[in-house]
């Protein structure tokens, strides 16, 4: 019950965490009316080094099918701590100075599993979607990114798990890649 409530008090203080960030100016023009779509404001340009969270490629081809985003615990000896996310995540596209998220169709939906990455591990939380998850079914030419949510904390020796208690830092992260 204690994990439950600590996963709960994450989400919303991962919500409420917002102050804004811009975007650089992409230069392309755009079919799809982005006029509607909410505003993700970024508390920061920052994220710590002990995550690494990247695309399969820095630049897709227009006619991409599907995007991967592959988080990870950066390789390090010196940090010990666990990274926890969902699978939930966002997709996000600069437009006009602003990153704005990308509607998913209304039937898209995400599984609530808790996955977790032990210390400097070799493995990688995967973030895909395919064109046909998203409302309009493609993405046009511009920057975007993968966004979710983590915590990093103190693995809990008695049990090897993830000990919500001492979290260190939770915020979101993201992978940019850009679509040409």
């Amino acid at each position: 019950m204690v994990y439950v409530k600590a996963i709960l008090l994450s989400i919303i203080v991962l919500t409420i965490a917002s102050a804004f960030t811009s975007c650089a100016t992409d230069d392309n023009v755009c079919d799809i009316d982005t006029s509607d779509w909410q505003i993700f404001l970024f508390p920061y340009d920052y994220f710590p080094n002990e995550i690494s969270f990247t695309t399969e490629q820095k630049i897709y081809p227009l006619n991409a099918n599907q995007i991967t985003g592959m988080l990870r615990t950066a390789p390090s000896e010196n940090h010990p701590y666990v990274l926890s996310t969902g699978r939930s995540f966002y997709i996000a596209k600069c437009v006009d100075n602003e990153w704005r998220i990308v509607p998913f169709r209304d039937d898209m939906i995400f599984f609530y599993i808790l996955d977790i990455l032990p210390p400097s591990s070799d493995g990688f939380i995967p973030f895909s979607f395919s064109m046909e998850d998203l409302y309009h079914g493609t993405l046009t030419t511009g920057t975007y990114r993968i966004v979710t949510s983590v915590a990093m904390g103190l693995p809990d020796d008695s049990r090897g798990a993830f000990d919500f208690l001492s979290v260190h830092w939770r915020g979101y992260v993201w992978a940019e890649f850009t679509i040409s």
